[in-house]
């Protein structure tokens, strides 16, 4: 196996795709949070996991104080903001805090996470050399290696800390985030490049098989018409 081949292979390959796409669905939510007045950086990693149904939760640091008050939240503010349910009274956040304008629809925050893994499934399936359906599908199923270190690491990383800790749910966000997502979400992107690849193939095959039709045709109608033109010489050297 040469060394080009074994950077190709889902085992490598799809561990380092599914951390970059999980960055890539991070910067696609943070553009649109910038559209939408919010420059947060903490902020919007936590919409971010909660666009995959992951929870944010609180922890008190001390045992007294102001920080008491909010311990052992969890909330998904863009659940809530969406389905318009009630909002706990003491909530730390509400969705007024991420929501205020809406120049693009908070709905889209769903979308991104099912576009950029439905994308890193087709793309690793294609360069991959995957065949049949369910080979890509193995394949694209590896990204979830790499999502869900990413979600993990994201996890510290969208951390408010002080007296009171804030962050989306370890458990969520790799159950959630980093399994289950990308290994419902990949294969279907896998599959569909298979599907592609297949129908591309029998494209080729197809136009193949009329031009070399065409090609025997064209060779029978030369060999008919040199055979006709002949004919008359050759009888008449017969005759002579």
């Amino acid at each position: 196996m040469t060394r080009l081949s074994k950077l190709r292979s889902p085992v490598i390959l799809g561990p380092i795709l599914g951390i970059i796409t999980f960055g890539i669905g991070y910067i696609l939510t943070y553009g649109m949070s910038v559209a939408n007045g919010q420059s947060d950086a903490t902020d919007v990693g936590w919409v971010y996991y909660n666009a995959h149904f992951v929870n944010v939760e609180t922890k008190s640091m001390v045992d007294t104080g102001w920080a008491t008050a909010f311990h052992d939240q969890q909330f998904n503010v863009l659940v809530q903001h969406l389905s318009g349910s009630s909002i706990p009274s003491g909530q730390l956040v509400t969705p007024s805090d991420f929501f205020a304008s809406t120049l693009i629809p908070a709905g889209s925050y769903l979308v991104i996470p099912v576009v950029v893994l439905l994308f890193a499934g087709f793309f690793l399936a294609r360069i991959s050399g995957a065949r049949t359906p369910l080979e890509s599908a193995l394949t694209a199923g590896t990204i979830a290696v790499g999502t869900s270190i990413a979600a993990a690491t994201g996890t510290v990383l969208f951390t408010y800390e002080s007296e009171l800790l804030v962050q989306p749910a370890l458990l969520e966000s790799v159950l959630m985030a980093g399994l289950f997502y990308p290994l419902v979400i990949c294969p279907v992107g896998g599959v569909l490049a298979s599907v592609v690849s297949f129908e591309g193939s029998s494209t080729r095959v197809a136009v193949l098989s009329r031009m070399k039709l065409f090609t025997s045709m064209d060779e029978g109608s030369t060999e008919t018409a040199v055979q006709t033109a002949t004919a008359p010489t050759s009888s008449t050297h017969a005759d002579e």
